[in-house]
């Protein structure tokens, strides 16, 4: 199978009362062990209500997202997700993994925009 950073990295919504998506807050990726959701604290920023991600492949179902733990003097914040199985989630690297050589792959959301009624993921 291809690698694909679209089944590991997310956008994270934030959802409403009534269970719809009410905005987009930013991009996460998942990551080893867990797999847990890993993204920017100020992301989630003062939203309290619910968190859910969406496949890009699949808009129309939204996994909830729970908050494990938020670390704002780092801007990290880690979530867990029900029922969404990465096909391979990132592996943490340890200082001596990081090489000058090695390839670095980087994907975001920050392009995606958001109207009155919907928002357009931009991968």
């Amino acid at each position: 199978m291809a690698f694909r950073p679209i089944d590991q990295i997310m956008p994270l919504l934030a959802i409403n009362e009534t269970g719809g998506v009410h905005a987009f807050l930013g991009t996460s990726s998942f990551v080893q062990p867990g797999p847990l959701l890993v993204t920017a604290d100020h992301v989630i920023g003062k939203w309290t209500g619910g968190l859910a991600i969406v496949h890009h492949d699949e808009l129309s179902k939204l996994y909830p997202a729970t908050i494990v733990r938020r670390d704002s003097s780092h801007d990290l914040a880690l979530l867990r997700v029900d029922g969404y199985d990465p096909p391979s989630p990132f592996r943490l690297a340890a200082d001596d993994d990081i090489h000058s050589s090695d390839l670095v792959v980087c994907m975001e959301y920050g392009s995606t925009t958001q109207g009155s009624n919907h928002i357009t993921l931009q991968p």
